[in-house]
């Protein structure tokens, strides 16, 4: 029974990292066709819509008028800025290096803990940090010898920058609202903001291939509502150290997807800074972060 429950709670870790991997050479391929903003309106309807319905199943209440403010920076932040400046970044960043990118942010919101929450992080931490950030700097070049910069990439790390504001501030919540509440607020509130891209919508949708919004709406049901529920599902069972180990598959398998779906192939900057960038947030959870003991000295 015990064997499986946990064969379950791994398929679950497996298809939302999956979902999460897909989501950017999805966002490239819907590029070809789309403008940013029309991507990510069409993408958090989609979801908010689902939200929408768990919501009143779950019959989760409204939040309190007093915490609508702090929500509604969330959602712009972790959903709306988030997600126009990954979009926009991917215009130019190949999607492998995207998500290399974007897994660095584990490691920012390290650093902001220490910073905002006064959280103990030990030597390897900083070590770990400084070698992630290496890594990113490194994708950020189109050329190392002739120092040029790829513009998109800096701009993929501002989403990385937003994704751990979301993740670090979203705490101050948790002692009154459950996870599945947060969620359905914030990407509500998002695309309740997102909706000022609604100009041309209709028309682009009219004068798009079928594929091309198709996988926007597949952005919207899978990486961001399944991709949250298999997450929330595997959170419960086993712990978070041991769940966020496979968020390191997801710049390798959405270098693949890529890879097939688009015949993308980093170039060996890519390769070299995603190593270093994998490896610092490997260091930064494994062995940076300081034990409760040490975390209560003063």
């Amino acid at each position: 029974m015990q064997s499986h429950r946990n064969l379950k709670t791994y398929l679950a870790l497996l298809i939302t990292i999956l979902v999460w991997a897909s989501a950017f050479p999805a966002i490239r391929f819907a590029l070809q066709f789309y403008s940013v903003g029309h991507i990510v309106l069409l993408r958090f309807l989609s979801a908010s819509v689902i939200l929408l319905m768990i919501a009143i199943w779950q019959r989760i209440k409204l939040p309190k008028l007093v915490d609508l403010p702090f929500i509604i920076l969330l959602g712009a932040v972790g959903f709306s800025i988030y997600n126009m400046a990954l979009v926009n970044g991917e215009k130019t960043v190949l999607s492998g290096a995207a998500s290399m990118i974007i897994s660095s942010s584990p490691i920012v919101t390290s650093l902001l803990a220490v910073l905002y929450f006064k959280e103990k992080m030990r030597l390897m931490g900083w070590i770990g940090s400084i070698i992630g950030m290496l890594g990113v700097a490194i994708i950020t070049f189109r050329d190392l010898l002739s120092f040029q910069f790829e513009p998109g990439a800096l701009i993929i790390f501002f989403a990385a920058l937003c994704l751990s504001f979301y993740s670090v501030f979203q705490k101050k919540l948790h002692s009154k609202y459950s996870v599945l509440q947060i969620t359905v607020y914030t990407v509500i509130c998002g695309t309740i903001l997102l909706s000022l891209n609604f100009p041309g919508i209709i028309q682009s949708v009219a004068s798009a291939p079928l594929p091309a919004t198709g996988s926007i709406l597949y952005l919207g049901i899978f990486p961001t509502v399944i991709g949250y529920l298999g997450w929330n599902y595997a959170l419960s069972r086993i712990s978070a150290s041991i769940a966020s180990s496979f968020q390191y598959l997801t710049p390798f398998i959405a270098v693949l997807i890529a890879w097939v779906w688009l015949g993308e192939v980093p170039g060996w900057l890519t390769f070299a800074g995603g190593i270093l960038t994998i490896l610092g947030v490997v260091i930064v959870n494994s062995w940076g972060k300081a034990s409760h003991s040490e975390s209560s000295r003063t």
